[in-house]
């Protein structure tokens, strides 16, 4: 019930393409960021699976990634998101 890594470095104006490596797992994970350029960005993979996402964040911060499966964010399963 963790990411790793924990904290993911992009670059503004960069497209980025994020593959969510879910091997060895039983559950399904998914990661997601809210309030990125006024929108939620999430990738969702299956047991024992990799799905990908892409996308071009526009403004600098730090965002706050998570699992949205019920209960994953309150194990403790989230990470940081910086854009430079």
């Amino acid at each position: 019930m963790r990411f790793d890594p924990a904290t993911v470095t992009v670059r503004a104006g960069q497209p980025v393409r994020l593959t969510l490596d879910n091997r060895g797992s039983a559950l399904v994970h998914d990661w997601t960021v809210d309030g990125l350029d006024g929108k939620q960005v999430q990738v969702k993979a299956n047991p024992n699976q990799q799905a990908t996402v892409e996308f071009t964040p526009t403004q600098p911060g730090t965002y706050q990634f998570y699992c949205a499966e019920p209960g994953h964010k309150e194990a403790g399963m989230v990470g940081t998101l910086v854009v430079q």
